[in-house]
Formats: structure tokens, sequence, C-alpha cells
């Protein structure tokens, strides 16, 4: 048995906006494949999350979906180790290749062990990396404010365009 695909956003070539996993682009009418919905499936990643250096850490949650080019990632880590003052917070290890250019825009919740809560940004920076962008003062986390430590936490979700 085969699923039926009923979209009403309509482009002037008669084509839906979908497209599965192997870049194809499905008519109007078009059954739902394995592609598209393999697509569509929360995966698992491991971004590495650092501040100078790699602080010990526990990945609790980290997922992403992609449809067509978009992806769209959360995760939550946990820090056993520390990190070192005064250097950016940087997530690094994309689910999928970033287009080129693609913003890579998402927000952050950092809870301190000491019972400061930090929320914010993230932007893409390169072609594997996010920065973490402190809320209120436009730096950068970790480099005035925010360091790492044992029993910290980050909790984040981005969107971004997938190079292909």
């Amino acid at each position: 048995a085969s699923l039926l695909l009923v979209l009403s956003f309509l482009f002037p070539q008669g084509h839906i906006l979908l497209e599965d996993i192997t870049g194809a682009v499905w008519p109007v009418g078009s059954s739902v494949t394995a592609g598209m919905v393999a697509s569509e499936a929360w995966t698992g990643w491991t971004p590495v999350v650092s501040q100078g250096v790699t602080p010990a850490q526990s990945i609790s949650y980290a997922k992403y979906y992609k449809i067509g080019r978009m992806v769209v990632c959360q995760a939550s880590i946990g820090f056993t180790g520390s990190g070192t003052a005064a250097n950016n917070i940087v997530i690094t290890g994309y689910p999928v290749p970033a287009a080129s250019g693609s913003p890579m825009i998402g927000t952050f919740r950092m809870f301190d062990a000491g019972n400061t809560n930090f929320v914010g940004t993230i932007n893409g920076s390169g072609t594997n990396a996010w920065i973490v962008h402190h809320d209120g003062d436009g730096n950068a986390l970790g480099t005035g404010t925010g360091t790492i430590t044992n029993g910290d936490f980050l909790q984040f979700q981005c969107i971004y365009e997938a190079a292909s």
C-alpha cells in the first residue's frame, strides 16, 4: 500500500514543496517513498563543545532532521570538565554539511552550576562551527562571562540550509 501525499503548496511547474534524501523533487499526487520518510526522521549526531579546550561532556540528546535542504537540530549537553576562561564557547560538528553562506542561526540556554542562566543565539562560524553569543551584551559567551565548569549544561537548537 502506498500513502498519497497531499499538499496545498503548488509551484508554477506543478511541483510540490518536497525533496527527498536523493534530491528528487516530487510532482503533485506522488506517493510517499522511503526516501521521503527517511529524510524526515530524527537522527542522532555528535556535536562537540569547546572553550579553549574540549571539556569532558555527556550528550543527553542530540538529534536532527532534514527535509530537502533544510536542517533542524537540537542538543542537550552536560559537562563534567571545565573550559578555559576568556575563550569563545564553540560548538563543532554540523549534522549535515552546510551550504556556503547559510546563516545557521539558532538559540541556546546554558545553565551555569553557579545558578546563572545564560540565553542567546548561536551563529555559524566557518563551515563546521557555531559560536555561542550571550544575549544582552552581544559578545561571544565565554570571552567575558560564562566559563564551562563541572555541573553546567548547554541546550541549543538551530536551523540552516544544507549544502545538498
